[in-house]
């Protein structure tokens, strides 16, 4: 099973730590049967349900993280278990020809 770990920045320049874990929930279930569960910085646990959507776990948990932090993010990058920056996925730019947006393509 995959797991991740995000870092955010917002533009407050506050911080927050997400963690992202696929799992199967009912092996009965519909579609592809894949949930991924997270687990937000306040210690609230939830799943996304990805049954039913082209299923690429890293796109799907930045994705999320984008559509919630929305134009109050400034920085997404992925730790590994030492807290270590392994993969640095989102800046914001102030102009925004200079944009750069993640790939997983």
């Amino acid at each position: 099973m995959k797991k991740a770990n995000y870092n955010i920045t917002c533009t407050n320049g506050k911080s927050y730590k997400w963690t992202f874990e696929e799992c199967v929930v009912n092996p009965e279930d519909y579609g592809n049967k894949r949930y991924i569960a997270y687990h937000t910085p306040s210690g609230d646990i939830s799943l996304i349900d990805c049954r039913y959507t082209e299923y690429n776990f890293t796109k799907i948990c930045v994705e999320f993280l984008l559509n919630f932090y929305g134009e109050n993010l400034d920085e997404l990058y992925e730790e590994d278990e030492t807290d270590q920056t392994i993969d640095y996925l989102y800046k914001r730019f102030v102009n925004e020809e200079d944009l750069h947006h993640w790939s997983n393509d």
